[in-house]
């Protein structure tokens, strides 16, 4: 489905009880986490980028723990960004 020219991935499905469900995300964070502490974050609306870093630019850390941590912490902020706008957008309407 397309809109406002942002691609979303939905289809009908069938369900256990042979109902159909029209089901599919907005919003999407991938991640990609290497071995040597280092991880790239994304976060996507639809298949537009909405917010990663900038290239060769990688989320680094001195243990697993510390990256995964800190990648978190970065998506964390970005989505609470994204929500505020949301939110603010929606009280505009209301």
């Amino acid at each position: 489905m397309k809109i406002k020219g942002i691609n979303f991935e939905a289809e009908w499905t069938k369900d256990c009880g042979s109902k159909e469900n029209f089901d599919f995300s907005v919003i999407r964070v991938d991640t990609r986490y290497w071995g040597d502490y280092t991880a790239k974050p994304s976060i996507y609306l639809g298949d537009k980028v909405l917010y990663e870093l900038p290239k060769e630019q990688y989320i680094e850390g001195d243990s697993e723990i510390e990256c995964k941590y800190k990648t978190e912490q970065w998506i964390k902020e970005k989505l609470e960004k994204l929500i505020d706008i949301i939110f603010e957008k929606v009280k505009e309407v209301e």
